[in-house]
Order: structure tokens, then C-alpha cells, then sequence
């Protein structure tokens, strides 16, 4: 029996696209170690976990640099007044 070009194309697709879906795997798995490297072994980037809690210091910073502030106008202003 032949086969048609039809049946040949269709087996040349699905082989390409086996292919290809090996190589993505392969590309994802190299990606996942180089994140993992990046962020584990040389500290070149951080988590979010750590992001995260950088944020919420910078957050309770800026909120003791405002009440601080505060204090300091209001020692100003009490001063001024003397």
C-alpha cells in the first residue's frame, strides 16, 4: 500500500512537533536549574518570599521616619513658641 502525501506530512508534523515539544521541555528544565542556581547558590537574585518582606520593612521604615517627623515638627513647634 502507498501512502498518501496527506499521511506522510501528518507523520512529518507530528514527529516536528514531538521534536519540539522535547526540546521546550529540555529549554524549561535548563531555565528552572539556571533560576534555581540564580537565586540559591549565587545570590544574584532574590526570592519573592524575600522581596516580600523587604517591602513590608521599607513600609514599617517609612511609617517610623513619618511619626518621627511628626514628633520633630511638633518639638519644633512647641519650642518656637517658648
Amino acid at each position: 500500500m502507498r501512502k498518501s502525501n496527506n499521511e506522510r506530512n501528518n507523520k512529518r508534523e507530528q514527529s516536528s512537533l514531538s521534536r519540539s515539544s522535547i526540546e521546550n521541555k529540555e529549554k524549561l528544565s535548563k531555565t528552572k536549574e539556571t533560576d534555581e542556581y540564580l537565586q540559591e547558590e549565587s545570590r544574584d537574585i532574590v526570592s519573592g518570599a524575600e522581596i516580600d518582606m523587604f517591602n513590608q520593612q521599607v513600609d514599617i521604615l517609612r511609617n517610623d521616619v513619618d511619626r518621627l517627623e511628626a514628633r520633630v515638627d511638633r518639638l519644633t513647634d512647641v519650642n518656637s513658641q517658648s
